[in-house]
């Protein structure tokens, strides 16, 4: 079985190395050989995942692959398969396509060596390797300048993080020797008694250290302020974007999961990982709304879910995290890889309107009491039944809030588009707020094993803060005037508005307006 955990990392980087020595060879087939390549590796992963789940973790030089490793590392693997197909026949006769798969290749590996490393320095190796490799890709367009200062963003906000997390590298190493991630638990213990001297002055090891893999989490998952680089980011070739919004920037949330013993033993960390996260969350989610290109309104809500992410994170719900994690990156491949297909499918319907909704329209006190009440019910019936153990985390409760607003809001729309088919939309609202809870609850048994658990997480009831803000905004959105709802969306349109270093700016949408599915 390490013969095959070995295999599954080094595979996509072995592709990519044949790219570079054979580029002009390979021509158009570059992206077939990184798709076989990356395909071959998740096959490799299946055999190692039933061997980590039957008896103990799989374990290689430097690699390691336990519940939470086969995952992530089916997550990686299986998105980089699927972009780099996509990839073969959207730079079809592009002299760049071998580097970008090479690119993409290399950058696999690196991911798959950071979801599956034994020890934390090959963590941290393995992720600056990775935020390198997407350096690489995001140059592939350099000639423009829009992605020049998406180049030069995207590297100080990793710079920042990687400094971070090689500094917490360094604390460790010298309070503890180092960190088995085999047992972050044990080495958390360690690491609570111990005190780093600088300048003559004793700091707590186990605050700093916390607090340092916060600031690398904000770094590649674009949080305030490091916020800056993702939005800038758009001039890629939509592959790069799919690949980057389903797996790297997801790399903060793996760091402060797999961490979570040494990043819950600081209450400090926790409590500002919850504030950074709802201030993210609430400011992608408000840029998302008032954004009028279809990539661009993918990266707020990219950069929303992220906080969402790490509000989670802070409150000690791991598993959830991890759910949320793998369901945003698959949806968001999936949405990067089809704008193009629903900006062509809007135009069409420009062009040739779609009929009148057949059937009677519901009063508005109707539709919005059937909108809220059918998925609470639905999450409530599974939470009292066979989807229990959703509630055994207290942060969970965020993630089916989430579900039921996402729901709520779908089923919103759906019984005004389709008021003759009420009964489809309410049946598909629950079937998916039941499965979602399941979902949950079944990460929980999952994961639960090889998760630690966090000694300070945040109250739950601080949710109520952001929810609060939402809800006041929401009312002085709907409570205002034109004109100054004119304002508030010309505001929101300037914060979301890349400045490149020539001066031009992307307030013109570079593709029509697409509606973004709530709760993406």
């Amino acid at each position: 079985m390490s013969a095959l955990l070995v295999m599954a990392v080094a595979l996509p980087g072995l592709a990519a190395l044949v790219c570079v020595l054979a580029s002009e060879r390979l021509g158009d087939r570059a992206g077939a050989l990184g798709a076989a390549a990356a395909a071959a590796a998740l096959c490799a992963v299946v055999p190692t995942a039933f061997s980590a789940l039957s008896q103990s973790p799989v374990t290689a030089p430097g690699l390691f692959a336990d519940r939470l490793s086969v995952v992530m590392l089916a997550l990686v693997l299986g998105v980089s398969a699927v972009v780099q197909s996509y990839a073969n026949r959207y730079l079809s006769g592009d002299p760049r396509q071998a580097r970008l798969i090479a690119a993409m290749g290399a950058t696999t590996t690196a991911v798959a060596v950071l979801v599956s490393s034994a020890t934390f320095g090959v963590l941290v190796a393995a992720w600056v390797a990775s935020g390198l490799g997407l350096l690489v890709m995001l140059a592939q367009r350099s000639d423009l300048p829009a992605a020049r200062t998406g180049l030069r963003r995207t590297a100080a906000a990793h710079a920042v993080g990687d400094l971070a997390l090689i500094a917490a590298a360094a604390v460790l190493w010298t309070t503890i020797g180092g960190l088995d991630l085999r047992g972050v638990e044990a080495g958390a213990q360690e690491l609570a008694g111990q005190q780093l001297h600088l300048f003559g002055v004793g700091v707590p090891a186990a605050p700093l250290v916390a607090c340092l893999l916060l600031v690398a989490a904000m770094g590649r998952c674009a949080l305030v302020p490091l916020h800056r680089w993702l939005p800038a980011t758009l001039a890629a070739p939509t592959p790069v974007s799919a690949f980057m919004h389903a797996g790297l920037v997801n790399a903060g949330g793996f760091l402060l999961v797999r961490m979570g013993p040494v990043f819950g033993a600081s209450g400090l960390a926790t409590h500002l990982a919850f504030t950074v996260g709802a201030l993210t969350a609430l400011y992608g989610t408000a840029l998302m709304l008032a954004r009028p290109d279809a990539k661009g309104a993918l990266a707020y809500s990219t950069i929303g879910q992220m906080g969402f992410m790490v509000m989670a994170c802070a409150l000690g719900a791991f598993a959830a995290v991890v759910f949320h994690l793998v369901a945003h990156g698959m949806y968001k491949a999936t949405l990067f890889l089809s704008v193009d297909s629903a900006i062509h499918n809007r135009k069409r319907h420009r062009a040739v309107p779609l009929p009148a909704p057949a059937g009677t329209g519901w009063p508005p006190p109707l539709r919005l009491a059937a909108a809220a009440l059918v998925p609470a019910a639905a999450i409530s019936l599974a939470l009292a039944t066979f989807a229990r153990g959703a509630l055994e985390q207290p942060g969970a409760i965020v993630l089916l809030a989430f579900a039921w607003f996402s729901a709520a809001r779908a089923l919103w729309v759906w019984l005004g588009a389709t008021p003759g088919r009420a009964a489809v939309g309410m049946g598909a609202a629950a079937s998916v707020c039941v499965a979602y809870a399941a979902l949950v609850a079944v990460a929980k048994d999952f994961l639960g094993p090889v998760l630690g658990e966090a000694a300070h997480s945040a109250s739950p009831w601080l949710v109520l803060v952001p929810a609060a803000v939402m809800a006041a905004l929401s009312l002085v959105w709907f409570r205002s005037s034109q004109s100054t709802r004119s304002v508030l969306y010309t505001r929101a349109l300037d914060a979301g508005t890349v400045v490149t270093d020539d001066g031009w700016r992307s307030t013109t949408p570079r593709q029509p307006s697409l509606r973004i599915p709530s709760g993406v």
